[in-house]
């Protein structure tokens, strides 16, 4: 299992890869899922602490 952590703010999602501009959290998903049956888990989190 590996762990990838980005923001959301609004409608964009901003991580490593994105760089300032964002994606769409439509694009986002599309560009992330590399392999069939991979899932994706999210979290909203009040800290990186809670990690």
């Amino acid at each position: 299992m590996s762990l990838h952590v980005a923001v959301r703010l609004q409608n964009k999602i901003y991580d490593a890869f994105t760089g300032p501009q964002g994606l769409s959290e439509d694009e986002y998903i599309r560009r992330l899922v590399t392999e069939e049956g991979m899932k994706i888990t999210s979290a909203v989190l009040n800290s990186l602490d809670d990690l």
